[in-house]
């Protein structure tokens, strides 16, 4: 068994319940987390401020006295939408049935054994363009010189994002920090800079290292006081871009943190896009040897081959999800950190269909299922070939597909490209298949493919279940499972004839 973190946003309770006309009580507030008893949930991170607090605060800005503001200055939408709803909602079951959720959370997880955290989004811009969104501050709308972007015209949201080499921007986000530590008896406090890790200013990213660095010494010293106040250790945990060299070159020196001891949990993940199944947790393995931190791999609710233009987003299957969990526990990871898996309400998730998360005899099975790794190992799985989805400057992207396989009809001197698939231990009961996916009508007669030095011998046509793309066309090409599969595979693909374009793979076991 593993450790298995389990993040619940900021607004998915209120949001999902509000828009199915639920009017939330102490027995809908209790029976949230009691649907997580007993299934596999080690620490359960309540996201509970971005800009500003969605309990009464007592210092900096809270969602109750936002709300009651624009009641005031007749900045309340009047329509039926999940903001409006969701404003009402909160307010109703603060200021009217003085329910306290969060309180209420925390000590319903002690009694049925999981650790509870509060996680802080240090930066978050969602919906940034919006004045009267919820979602965001005063200081949000007005604060001068404050963005990362404010040295020109703006052009993408993460322009938007605040610049921490700004003392006021560090000053409110140590309010939120502050007021947290202070209402919360919490396991562990993460500070969530995936949202958004874009938060030094462009071309500042290396001296806002040091910056950065200080900050995290005054909140590990807040963390400190706040363990004396409650007579107990308080974790750190933090949430960071995939790879070393993407943290240090966004302004995060998390070298600095490990070896002072500010952090316990390093959680490493993509930012939303889709699952990426090949995070170098290898490396981060080894560079954590000898520490007492936790190493979780972030597992988004999201998966793709890539970013294809005009692309619908697609969701992780049973098997998928469960593929890429595989994978991070072959690759060394200490936990699984699941994010947007959010409980379903009346068969829908948010607003779509997700049968993950609202079939709920399937959900409990998953969550049981990724929370231990060797139930992974033998189970019915599908590993992606994925991309990551953060960028960082002078930093190379991973993003293998689509792959062209150029043409080379006299067979002279073929180019093989390739292809790398963590997929952990695979159970002697399971069947292996690489597949791939391809336009419709290309031929793949010439396609010459090896796995692990071994050349294929046959195909077929297949089909694939959801995750896919239905625009294509699959084939299979099945592997031996002689115990020689080794936990990470490398596909070596070419053509003894016309291009060929891979746009989708995955090793398949069934």
């Amino acid at each position: 068994m593993k450790q298995l973190f389990f993040n619940e946003d900021l607004n998915h309770f209120i949001h999902t319940r509000a828009i199915n006309d639920i009017d939330v009580g102490e027995a809908e507030i209790l029976a949230f987390i009691d649907q997580y008893k007993d299934s596999g949930i080690t620490d359960f991170v309540i996201n509970t401020s971005a800009s500003m607090a969605w309990y009464p605060s007592k210092r900096g800005e809270n969602i109750l006295d936002h709300y009651e503001k624009l009641v005031k200055q007749g900045r309340v939408r009047k329509d039926d939408s999940g903001i409006a709803k969701s404003l009402k909602l909160i307010h109703r079951i603060y200021r009217e049935k003085n329910l306290d959720i969060y309180q209420m959370w925390i000590e319903r997880l002690r009694m049925i054994g999981i650790h509870p955290w509060i996680s802080i989004r240090m930066n978050d811009i969602h919906y940034y363009n919006d004045k009267d969104n919820i979602l965001h501050s005063d200081f949000f709308h007005s604060g001068k010189n404050i963005r990362r972007g404010d040295h020109r015209p703006y052009s993408n949201q993460y322009d938007m994002a605040f610049d921490f080499m700004n003392e006021e921007v560090r000053y409110q986000c140590m309010e939120i920090i502050k007021d947290a530590l202070e209402t919360f008896d919490m396991y562990g406090l993460e500070l969530d800079w995936m949202r958004e890790i874009y938060s030094i200013r462009i071309g500042k990213e290396y001296e806002g290292q040091k910056v950065i660095n200080n900050f995290m010494e005054e909140i590990n010293s807040e963390v400190k006081k706040a363990e004396i106040r409650y007579g107990h250790t308080i974790k750190i945990g933090v949430r960071l871009p995939s790879t070393p060299q993407k943290c240090l070159a966004l302004g995060f020196d998390f070298f600095d943190w490990v070896e002072n001891g500010y952090v316990d949990l390093i959680t490493v993940t993509p930012r939303w896009s889709s699952s990426d199944n090949l995070m170098p947790l290898d490396l981060w393995k080894k560079i954590l040897k000898n520490t007492s931190v936790t190493l979780a791999a972030g597992l988004e609710i999201l998966i793709d081959s890539y970013n294809r233009p005009g692309r619908k987003y697609m969701y992780n299957s049973f098997e998928t999800a469960v593929g890429t969990a595989t994978g991070y526990y072959g690759l060394g990871a200490d936990a699984v950190y699941l994010f947007n898996y959010m409980d379903g309400v009346k068969g829908k998730y948010y607003t779509n269909d997700l049968e993950l998360c609202t079939n709920p005899d399937l959900y409990l099975r998953f969550l049981n299922t990724v929370a231990d790794n060797e139930a992974c190992y033998k189970s019915k799985r599908r590993h992606l070939v994925t991309f990551n989805d953060v960028f960082a400057p002078g930093i190379n992207e991973y993003a293998p597909l689509p792959l062209k396989l150029p043409a080379n009809k006299d067979k002279s001197s073929i180019e093989y490209k390739y292809l790398r698939l963590p997929t952990g231990e695979i159970d002697q009961s399971l069947t292996p298949y690489f597949v791939i996916g391809v336009e419709k009508g290309t031929a793949v007669d010439d396609l010459l493919v090896y796995i692990n030095a071994v050349k294929t011998e046959s195909f077929f046509k297949t089909e694939l279940p959801m995750p896919c793309n239905p625009d294509l066309e699959y084939y299979a090409y099945k592997m031996q499972n002689n115990k020689k599969i080794p936990e990470v595979s490398v596909i070596e693909m070419g053509t003894a004839g016309n291009d060929i374009i891979i746009h989708w793979a995955e090793i398949r076991l069934i």
